[in-house]
């Protein structure tokens, strides 16, 4: 038999034969499967999602026309007006993985530094936090969802969707970490 991984020295055990033939198994409640559970397949479609728009901004430029008209003021913004007043509206966290937010945050800061806005940034971080995220995200989604701008910026403001599967596993999480805590 040719395929079969063999055991070679002394130290090997019987886990090179085991390799080939075990599946992953998932646990889902108090059921096991080996298929991958519903919660995990639509975090995966969302991060793909979210990898999707950020290169699309950041690869592609594809929001830079909008992002420089709102810098230079020459497009209206919500966002850059409360940030001028100095009362912020709350942003919601639209992109949930780190790397994906390090990566427009990083774009954001290299475009608002290459340009010379018609007014003073007194914290370049909130200013990029607070008005170019939003903005560049609502074009994208504009641009990408072939949809106005105002129903890009509701789509923004609603937030990522979560699926039922996801609220369920987050729900089981909670409720076992509560029992936890009453046992202690």
């Amino acid at each position: 038999m040719q395929d079969i991984p063999r055991q070679t020295s002394g130290n090997d055990c019987g886990i090179f034969v085991l390799m080939g033939i075990l599946q992953p198994v998932y646990r889902v409640g108090k059921q096991t499967t080996i298929q991958l559970p519903a919660h995990i397949q639509a975090t995966d479609e969302r991060t793909a999602t979210e990898q999707a728009l950020v290169d699309f901004i950041v690869k592609e430029r594809g929001a830079e026309e909008r992002l420089l008209a709102v810098i230079t003021g020459k497009e209206p913004s919500k966002w850059l007006k409360g940030f001028q007043r100095k009362s912020p509206t709350k942003v919601p966290v639209y992109l949930d993985d780190d790397a994906q937010q390090d990566r427009l945050f990083n774009y954001l800061v290299t475009v608002l530094n290459s340009i010379s806005p018609p007014f003073v940034i007194r914290d370049h971080i909130l200013f990029v936090l607070e008005v170019l995220f939003p903005e560049v995200i609502i074009g994208a989604l504009s641009a990408l969802g072939k949809m106005t701008l105002q129903k890009a910026a509701d789509k923004f403001s609603a937030g990522t969707h979560r699926q039922e599967s996801e609220r369920e596993e987050f729900n089981r999480k909670v409720d076992k970490d509560a029992k936890r805590s009453r046992k202690i």
